[in-house]
């Protein structure tokens, strides 16, 4: 169920097992086909004592992760993120980046990253909502990003993006953040 806006039921809520909001992930997606759908990410384990970070733009919430859903692999491919409630998080909610081999040299030609998508996440209380780097290209459709400081950001795209025109789209994207809707 889109947390856009349809009404979801009870659903799994995925929280930290520790606090670390510096360098934690709370799910790490390390293989090419996957999908993830229909979680709560919150990177606030009230369970914890109070030793995660705070920020004065979500005060209520003691953070005790970096990132929500965090898909790193070279060649990462045909990896879907859909219908997710991701927030309390003090770097990105949603990122998904090659791991290492971002760009092409003399002794390695580019690893491809293709066909990804993030579609249709609810995003809040965070640095970044969509985050896509190190030319881990993915199509970003429908998602909705609130009190974070940008709401879309593509950094560090270095080889060409193979993927189908599908995979290729932002849109329909509803930003309301402090800083900057999109940064490339």
């Amino acid at each position: 169920v889109s947390p856009n806006t349809g009404t979801r039921g009870a659903e799994a809520v995925i929280v930290p097992a520790s606090s670390d909001p510096v360098n934690l992930n709370v799910v790490v997606v390390s293989s090419s086909g996957v999908t993830i759908r229909g979680f709560t990410v919150d990177g606030d384990n009230t369970a914890l004592a109070a030793a995660g970070g705070t920020d004065p733009a979500y005060p209520t919430a003691t953070i005790d992760a970096s990132r929500g859903i965090f898909c790193s692999l070279n060649g990462l491919s045909n990896t879907l993120v859909e219908h997710n409630i991701v927030r309390n998080i003090t770097n990105s909610a949603i990122r998904l980046q090659q791991a290492t081999n971002q760009f092409p040299t003399n002794a390695l030609p580019g690893t491809f990253s293709i066909d990804n998508l993030v579609d249709d996440n609810f995003c809040s209380n965070c640095n970044i909502g969509v985050d896509v780097r190190q030319s881990g290209f993915a199509g970003v459709t429908n998602n909705t990003v609130t009190n974070g400081r940008y709401g879309i950001y593509f950094g560090d795209c270095r080889i060409q993006n193979k993927s189908a025109s599908a995979y290729k789209v932002i849109s329909g994207n509803t930003l309301a953040v402090r800083e900057w809707g999109m940064w490339f």
